[in-house]
């Protein structure tokens, strides 16, 4: 009786969904990239997505892809390029974090192990409508916060906020889909946000050389979407054919 009461009352607290179990049993399974990185993956829906941020330095074909010396190098390339958050050869944070690509990388239809793509934005919407629709909200009110769903259960700063990917952390990630705050490259050539955003670009182009990408925010229990221009990196992650 009192663990009943003790359950009820955290999940009361810590303002997540309530109709499912915090942590349900996920089923990962692997991929070997182009590198011979190996990747854990997670099957939302229909979809099969990569668990990790990619993190290759080479095309699946066996291109090298350009890594940018600095970030006046990252900011100004007009063909594909790779880089990592302050140029960083920490073996254990590029793990954790991912590299960043650009348009051109992305757009290069190479840059994920063969038999798998960069997402488009339909395959985002896809994904995000299923957590929507099947009870990883984090507010049975409000089918749309699906944030902390979707973020990885660490490393993300604190806030204050219920229900806000930095809220409680240790109670996110019930998708499997283990988004890091990776930050990103913005197109003014600064690296910004390590720990409070994450943007994960797509192979869909609204208009010229832009991508849309989506975002995940410590402080926001939604996912948002914008369009970055070819100056922007990324973080990529990769969907089975």
């Amino acid at each position: 009786m009192f663990k009943n009461v003790y359950v009820l009352f955290l999940l009361i607290l810590l303002g997540c969904n309530r109709n499912s179990d915090l942590k349900p049993k996920r089923l990962y399974g692997t991929v070997k990239a182009q590198d011979s990185v190996v990747y854990k993956t997670i099957k939302i829906e229909t979809i099969v997505w990569m668990a990790e941020n990619l993190r290759t330095t080479v095309y699946n074909d066996g291109t090298v892809i350009p890594s940018a010396k600095n970030t006046l190098g990252c900011y100004s390339c007009t063909t594909g390029s790779q880089c990592t958050y302050n140029m960083t050869e920490v073996s254990d944070s590029i793990k954790t974090f991912g590299r960043f690509y650009n348009y051109y990388a992305i757009k290069s239809n190479k840059l994920c192990p063969k038999g798998w793509h960069v997402p488009t934005e339909l395959e985002w919407d896809k994904m995000e409508n299923y957590l929507m629709t099947h009870g990883y909200s984090c507010n049975s009110n409000n089918i749309y916060e699906i944030a902390k769903s979707l973020a990885s259960d660490s490393n993300w700063k604190k806030s204050v906020y219920t229900d806000a990917i930095g809220y409680v952390q240790s109670v996110n990630n019930r998708s499997g889909f283990n988004a890091e705050p990776a930050g990103y490259l913005n197109n003014s050539g600064s690296f910004v946000e390590l720990g409070i955003s994450t943007h994960f670009g797509t192979s869909s182009s609204p208009n010229g050389n832009n991508l849309f990408y989506h975002i995940l925010s410590y402080d926001d229990q939604y996912v948002k979407y914008n369009f970055a221009d070819s100056h922007s990196y990324l973080s990529v992650r990769c969907v089975k054919e």
